[in-house]
């Protein structure tokens, strides 16, 4: 598969909206303009409401801007942060950029709990996340088959933002399938796959300890417990090997 398209990941630590200033300023400046932005943290229906108000009037206008707002703060992030991601996402819009939810409902943190209960589905939704593997199921796999959809219909430039630790296996994953190539934004390799490093070390950490604090005598559940904790330490070998 030929590389007809620049493809860029931005790191969003969810925390700081460094990041998020900085390419909303070059969304302003029309950089990237007519592609398409993928994001983690946002859904369909609200990138949706967001795609259809540039018609609307400027109450109706502010009113799904409210309303996005609202869906955006039940991430428990702060309010200076959702603010960040919703001009960001307006910027893209206005930039002609084609926007696409990365996830859907289906594999957050709460559809994971309710699935396997709060422990062990805690500790399915951290594996998950921190999955370095090319199967189709962890978070970063499933992300670049998504970005990569509609690799061929155009050659506008792809940007996708999410959290440090699908930065260094999004690039592998889309180099080893089809040869593509993707850019890091605003950061070097080094210091995205130092800050991917310390994200992944983090959730081992809260799956160890986890693990330490159910009060189990089932070996079935210690088995698939210690199970996820490798899965997530063979994600930080990844990383420390990449």
């Amino acid at each position: 598969m030929a590389q007809q398209r620049d493809y860029f990941f931005v790191r969003d630590d969810h925390t700081s909206i460094a990041q998020h200033a900085r390419l909303t300023a070059d969304l302003l400046a029309h950089r990237f303009r007519g592609g398409d932005l993928y994001c983690e943290f946002a859904y369909e229906p609200d990138i949706d409401k967001l795609m259809s108000v540039g018609a609307a009037a400027d109450e109706a206008r502010e009113l799904v801007l409210c309303d996005v707002l609202a869906t955006l703060s039940l991430n428990g992030w702060t309010r200076e942060y959702n603010r960040s991601v919703l001009d960001m996402l307006v910027a893209a819009i206005s930039n002609d950029m084609r926007v696409h939810a990365l996830d859907s409902p289906e594999w957050s943190r709460a559809a994971f709990e309710e699935r396997y209960g709060r422990f062990r589905g805690g500790l399915k939704y951290l594996q998950n996340r921190a999955s370095p593997a090319d199967d189709g199921e962890g978070a970063s796999s499933r992300w670049a088959r998504k970005v990569l959809e509609r690799h061929a219909e155009d050659e506008s430039a792809v940007v996708v933002i999410g959290g440090a630790e699908h930065g260094p296996v999004m690039l592998q994953i889309l180099r080893n399938r089809c040869g593509v190539r993707m850019e890091l934004l605003y950061e070097g390799e080094d210091e995205m796959h130092e800050t991917a490093h310390r994200k992944v070390s983090t959730l081992l950490r809260e799956a160890t300890r986890s693990r330490l604090l159910a009060d189990t005598d089932d070996d079935d559940d210690e088995s698939k417990i210690l199970s996820i904790i490798d899965s997530l330490l063979k994600g930080v070998r990844a990383l420390e090997s990449a």
